[in-house]
């Protein structure tokens, strides 16, 4: 009898350690990861964060303009002028197309940083509407 004790014992406690590590497992997959918590964006982050609200306005009035037009039964293609704003957001905020290049890359090197950007993004252009 005391041998079988013992069996339900450590059949209790198999349980016992499964259970805790199974959830142990479940909230390790549900959290994010600590250095996604810390994170902080810095000035170039913000510089981003804006350079990247104006370039979608500047691509959501082209492709407005061009959907009215098709619309209208007038299709037109973008033009060389309609391009050159993308230049111009750019040189607003001080930057060529290599630093932008840079700026992007160097966030999507780290995914985690690069999602925090865009749901800065996000985030500013649904609260200026």
């Amino acid at each position: 009898m005391n041998h079988l004790l013992q069996s339900g014992q450590r059949t209790r406690l198999r349980r016992s350690v499964f259970t805790l590590l199974l959830i142990t497992f479940a909230w390790s997959a549900c959290s994010p990861p600590p250095e996604e918590l810390s994170m902080v964006l810095d000035a170039s982050d913000s510089l981003l964060v804006r350079v990247l609200i104006d370039l979608h306005t500047v691509d959501a009035d082209l492709f407005t303009k061009v959907k009215n037009s098709a619309s209208a039964g007038e299709p037109v293609a973008p033009t060389f002028l309609d391009h050159s704003k993308r230049d111009s957001v750019l040189s607003l905020h001080h930057l060529t197309e290599a630093d932008f290049s840079t700026l992007i890359e160097d966030r999507l090197a780290v995914p985690e940083r690069f999602l925090l950007v865009y749901n800065q993004v996000l985030d500013q252009s649904a609260a200026n509407q």
